[in-house]
């Protein structure tokens, strides 16, 4: 086996590692805006049960609010943070090599170079459109599908990853 990935390191790779790390590998981020909306829903029922005394209670579905802002504020600043300094960084547009060979993974780009044993890799991910390889150190590698000349050039990386005892 001998796999050669090339990535570069565009705004829509930036764009997609993000979304796929939000479904498939975020603790809890991805629920954050769904938190929110919750809390705002939570809100609106203690502000009809509290009727008439509303304006004496105001201020308990008012945290609740703030709340709800708060969580759906951060879900979306934290995205765009993150995209911006990825894009605003020196390594967009960069390639990135990738050679996947039986005992180590050979990495080549703009600002670095060297090689990972495959029993570094702690877990390999499949998402819709890719896959992540994560070492030891718990970072995350994304590889999008597209990346590979063919989609059995794929599906081989990932036989193999599961015999080399990361898993899945």
């Amino acid at each position: 086996m001998k796999i050669e990935v090339i990535i570069i390191l565009s705004k829509a790779y930036y764009q997609e590692v993000y979304e796929e790390w939000l479904r498939f590998r975020s603790k809890g981020k991805r629920w954050q805006l769904q938190v929110g909306l919750l809390l705002f829903g939570v809100a609106f029922l203690l502000a009809m049960m509290c009727g008439p005394r509303l304006a004496d209670l105001w201020f308990i579905p008012f945290c609740f609010v703030l709340a709800g802002i708060y969580e759906i504020g951060s879900f979306f600043y934290t995205r765009r943070q993150w995209l911006h300094s990825r894009n605003e960084s020196s390594l967009v547009n960069q390639r990135v090599t990738l050679l996947f060979e039986p005992q180590v993974i050979t990495h080549n780009g703009p600002f670095a170079q060297g090689q990972l044993l495959w029993t570094g890799i702690r877990e390999v991910k499949e998402t819709a459109r890719g896959l992540f390889l994560i070492p030891e150190n718990g970072s995350s590698i994304y590889l999008p599908k597209t990346a590979f000349a063919s989609p059995e050039q794929f599906q081989t990386l990932l036989q193999h990853a599961k015999t080399k005892g990361a898993s899945l």
